[in-house]
């Protein structure tokens, strides 16, 4: 890889562990170096610029690396909001892009709000159903404030990810009953049940079906990609990815004054901390998460620690 998008990878993989988001961090690089070995992921740049229409821009990634597209592609998101109050842009056909949050939150430091979500291989069923339908389909966004942390959501439309239910098989422990069904739709606490079968959505019902299904049309068909049931290459590196990857940003400039904007948004977080209700202001813990990683370290995995001292023997040997 060029040193740059290395960089920007890394970068992008420490901060969700940062966040607390490990199963989005540093442990997917054994994903990453998978998907080099099938030749699923390409370590080289031949992305290409399908549409590029004032505020619209697609991209067909050619099996490239999903983070530095990603970057690249909410990043002219965010530029063409500035032209237009609304930047728009998707990328189909590249891996995946790890944290969401990572993106949207680009928009919110540049005084915009950022919306940021993505399609996965069928991993989640219909209510009623046992067959793998939608992906876990996560969705983000951020909001800018006057002095706080931006307003950060960051989840997926289904009631965990599917790399929970990996921790929870590697731990040999039980699900929670409302999670998922077997693949005769009937609820399961085994994880390998649930890998068979499928994973509910957040509600486990109707509304968290709808929501899913927009994120799968707006991250698919609308950016030329494929329905939800054909993605593949998310999880399994053996085969290339063909999701989608959907960004906007809108520029507050262009719709309201900014400095009052980012007052309101400071005095709605006021009012919700007041509420002392077990609701917390989105993105608070990472944010919390975060300062708390940076004093104390981080702590990584035996393979990973193993990977890390194969890989400086290897450049020490080639040096």
């Amino acid at each position: 890889m060029c040193k740059e998008d290395a960089t920007l990878t890394a970068n992008i993989l420490l901060e969700a562990d940062l966040r607390g988001y490990k199963s989005h961090g540093v442990e997917r690089i054994f994903q990453i170096l998978d998907g080099f070995q099938h030749k699923s992921l390409l370590p080289v740049n031949h992305s290409m610029l399908i549409k590029d229409n004032k505020s619209v821009t697609i991209v067909d990634g050619k099996n490239y690396l999903g983070q530095p597209l990603a970057h690249r592609l909410m990043s002219i998101a965010i530029n063409r909001s500035k032209i237009y109050g609304v930047g728009v842009s998707g990328v189909v056909n590249s891996g995946h892009i790890g944290l969401l949050s990572y993106y949207s939150e680009l928009a919110a430091q540049q005084g915009c709000v950022g919306l940021v979500m993505t399609t996965s291989s069928p991993a989640v069923v219909l209510k009623g159903s046992g067959r793998k339908f939608f992906g876990t389909n996560p969705i983000s966004y951020s909001i800018p404030t006057k002095n706080s942390p931006p307003i950060i959501a960051d989840f997926s439309t289904s009631k965990v990810s599917r790399s929970k239910i990996f921790e929870y098989l590697k731990a040999g422990r039980s699900l929670p009953e409302d999670w998922a069904v077997r693949a005769d739709g009937k609820p399961t606490t085994s994880a390998q049940d649930a890998l068979d079968g499928g994973i509910q959505t957040f509600d486990a019902g109707i509304k968290g079906a709808s929501l899913s299904l927009l994120i799968s049309i707006l991250s698919g068909p609308l950016i030329g990609g494929v329905i939800n049931s054909e993605v593949k290459g998310t999880r399994y590196m053996n085969e290339s990815s063909n999701k989608g990857d959907f960004f906007i940003s809108f520029d507050i400039s262009h719709f309201t004054n900014l400095d009052q904007f980012k007052e309101i948004i400071e005095n709605l977080i006021s009012s919700i901390k007041q509420e002392k209700s077990d609701f917390r202001v989105p993105g608070s813990r990472a944010h919390e998460q975060k300062k708390f990683a940076l004093l104390n370290g981080l702590e990584i995995s035996p393979e990973l620690n193993a990977l890390f001292t194969q890989l400086q023997e290897d450049l020490h040997h080639a040096v």
